[in-house]
């Protein structure tokens, strides 16, 4: 008699988050003591704004106090705006909904502009 062998592939019951790569946002505008500081990001959601209770605190008055969210997932980062009053675009666009970022992508919240970095 021939012996039979069985592999059973088990799926993971969530997708394995792509998250764990470093990433991180670099302010770059406006110039002056801020530019170049480097916000890292993990595996939980960042409030960015201007209010004491945010995750990422960005001292600009054209940045409300609570401008945007970003949040982690199993395929990225998203951005999301928060009703800010003067709004998020990214890459030259207004932010509509949640979107994913991907490396490179410039995100502006009023008169400040942060790059979302991978890597």
């Amino acid at each position: 008699m021939e012996k039979v062998t069985e592999t059973w592939v088990t799926a993971p019951e969530r997708p394995i988050s792509t998250t764990s790569r470093h990433a991180c946002l670099v302010h770059i505008y406006p110039t002056g003591s801020g530019m170049g500081t480097r916000y890292e990001l993990s595996d939980k959601s960042l409030v960015i704004g201007r209010g004491a209770d945010c995750d990422i605190r960005i001292n600009d008055h054209s940045v409300s106090r609570r401008h945007a969210e970003i949040r982690p997932g199993a395929g990225g980062w998203t951005l999301e705006d928060l009703g800010s009053t003067n709004g998020v675009r990214l890459n030259g666009r207004a932010l509509e909904g949640a979107q994913p970022l991907s490396a490179g992508d410039r995100v502006e919240l009023g008169s400040t502009e942060i790059v979302f970095e991978l890597g």
